[in-house]
């Protein structure tokens, strides 16, 4: 499993905002939107605010790399769909800790039972990594609580 730099996990749990950059393929155009992300445990969660109708979560999960941009820096990512009941259970917890719902009233809708199954882990990545087209495939896991 690739990990983010310590730099970069930092830089991501201080944001409130980064733009995630989607598409449906290597060759469709690509769409932007702005995201709320977290880091747990070392690792960088994201989650669709609209469930599974978000149009960033339906090109991500048709075609996994995408790119963030925090600022003036593009990290590639690929995406990994969450599955461990635990592992989503500390994502909301750590969306609700970094987006108090006293500050914000969209905290409460991240963590609704059809937006929990949205939780995709990203990993750094390469743009070109999916060439094949069985690559491109969304991958599902389940990560124990030492992962």
């Amino acid at each position: 499993m690739k990990r983010f730099t310590e730099d970069q996990l930092q830089h991501l749990s201080h944001m409130k905002t980064v733009v995630i950059e989607t598409r449906l393929s290597s060759h469709a155009r690509s769409h932007s939107t702005p995201i709320w992300v977290v880091v747990e445990d070392g690792d960088v969660y994201i989650r669709s605010y609209r469930g599974q109708a978000g149009r960033w979560y339906q090109e991500i999960t048709a075609f996994p790399s995408a790119v963030l941009h925090l600022n003036r820096e593009q990290l590639a990512i690929r995406a990994i769909r969450v599955t461990d009941e635990a592992t989503i259970t500390r994502v909301s917890q750590a969306l609700l800790q970094k987006y108090p719902t006293s500050s914000s009233s969209y905290a409460e809708s991240m963590v609704r039972d059809e937006v929990v199954g949205t939780t995709l882990r990203l990993e750094p990545a390469s743009l070109s990594w999916a060439t094949d087209p069985e690559e491109r495939k969304i991958p599902s896991k389940s990560f124990s609580p030492e992962e």
